[in-house]
């Protein structure tokens, strides 16, 4: 792409303003669930499971594109912006979602143990 900072994030201020922006009322919507119901709709479970699934591969799989385009000017890890988040954040939100109750078919209850 020709760029004189190939460390910089290809990603434009506006579309990552959007990104943050949605995924932070979509989490907030959840964390509310929990709290004030104590479940999780079924449509807003589903939304959050596929977000953060879809995350966590794509920062994977452009940490080991841009690695592999990179490596030779002294890239050494798959790492990028956002990859932390994806990892830590998107991914435990996610696994955590998968863990229900048998007992609410329809909903999905929220434990903390």
């Amino acid at each position: 792409m020709g760029s004189k900072e190939p460390e910089s994030t290809p990603m434009s201020r506006l579309s990552d303003m959007l990104t943050n922006s949605l995924t932070t009322i979509m989490y907030t919507l959840f964390a509310l669930c929990c709290l004030i119901s104590g479940s999780v709709p079924p449509g807003l479970l589903l939304l959050t499971l596929c977000f953060s699934v879809l995350e966590v591969f794509a920062h994977t799989l452009f940490g080991v594109l841009m690695y592999l385009r990179f490596r030779n000017k002294g890239k050494t890890t798959i790492y990028g912006p956002g990859s932390i988040t994806a990892y830590l954040g998107f991914g435990v939100i996610g696994a955590l979602s998968v863990n229900g109750d048998e007992k609410s078919p329809g909903r999905r209850q929220c434990t903390v143990s």
